[in-house]
């Protein structure tokens, strides 16, 4: 079987050995606490056709997948997926799937990532919960890949020391693709989508509810029900989730003080925006600057 003619097989090119190719890997995290990751997996495979599989998955966790090359159609809760070179699908565990290659293509290169835990699964389940779609395609260079393929290297790397760091990765993940697979939620209610927008173009400025409200053309009851009703979340954590998007970004990619990141994210004190950020990250402001400028 051959790729249909006029479709060209693009493949990404990533920052992993092709050591890696066709070889599968794990670390175990020893924790006392049941809520935390305490296994996480990873494979880089070749399929080839025909190819099929159905797998029941029981343990509470996530599973992320990336086509490196060609494509798979993915079936999950009835939705049917076509994924392609260079999509990233995330699905929330325990679940029950089917992928083959679709009708006219020979071969698929995907790399696979799941890590189980209670903790995570509920970070999941949430973010499915307020998603039209949880598939994005991700360009070769976009900061998504990069933190997923960091992950998938450490532990290719069987980096078990940096437990820790995977740990934070994984949660700093979820986290951004939340923020980018939000605005693909294009069925949302109109007074949301403007709180929305405004919210992306105002994270320093007052976001109480009152003010939201108000631009919602709401009242405060009305707006929150119909927020918490789309978004699965309220508009506070919603405002916090945006604003610890952009800490990161400036973070990575400008020179300010946190101080000074702080109060463009609506921070009048630092140490309320570090310990937010904290909880969010899973490491303080200075670490993550640290971090990403070494990566």
């Amino acid at each position: 079987m051959a790729v249909p003619a006029g479709v060209i097989k693009e493949t990404c090119r990533l920052p992993l050995p092709k050591s890696y190719r066709n070889r599968t890997d794990s670390i175990i995290m020893m924790h006392s606490d049941e809520l935390l990751p305490s296994f996480i997996w990873t494979g880089w495979e070749v399929l080839e056709a025909p190819y099929t599989n159905s797998r029941h998955c029981e343990s509470l966790g996530i599973d992320l997948k990336y086509i490196v090359s060609g494509a798979l159609r993915f079936i999950s809760h009835d939705k049917e997926y076509i994924l392609k070179t260079g999509d990233l699908i995330i699905l929330a565990s325990p679940d029950i799937f089917h992928c083959a290659l679709p009708e006219g293509w020979a071969t698929c290169e995907m790399i696979s990532l799941f890590c189980n835990g209670r903790d995570i699964h509920s970070h999941a389940a949430k973010l499915m919960a307020t998603i039209a779609t949880p598939v994005l395609h991700l360009q070769p260079d976009d900061p998504l890949l990069v933190e997923f393929l960091e992950i998938v290297s450490l532990i290719f790397g069987r980096q078990i020391h940096q437990v820790e760091a995977i740990e934070k990765l994984l949660y700093g993940l979820l986290l951004d693709m939340r923020s980018a697979l939000m605005p693909l939620q294009t069925n949302a209610p109109l007074p949301v989508l403007r709180v929305q927008e405004y919210i992306r173009t105002h994270l320093h400025d007052d976001l109480s509810l009152s003010k939201l409200a108000e631009i919602a053309i709401l009242s405060r009851t009305c707006f929150g029900r119909l927020f918490r009703q789309t978004m699965h979340m309220t508009p506070i954590q919603y405002v916090t989730q945006e604003r610890m998007r952009n800490a990161c970004n400036l973070l990575e990619h400008s020179e300010y003080s946190i101080g000074d990141i702080a109060v463009l994210c609506g921070y009048n004190e630092q140490s309320y925006f570090c310990n937010t950020f904290q909880k969010h990250r899973r490491m303080s402001p200075s670490q993550y600057r640290n971090y990403t400028s070494n990566r």
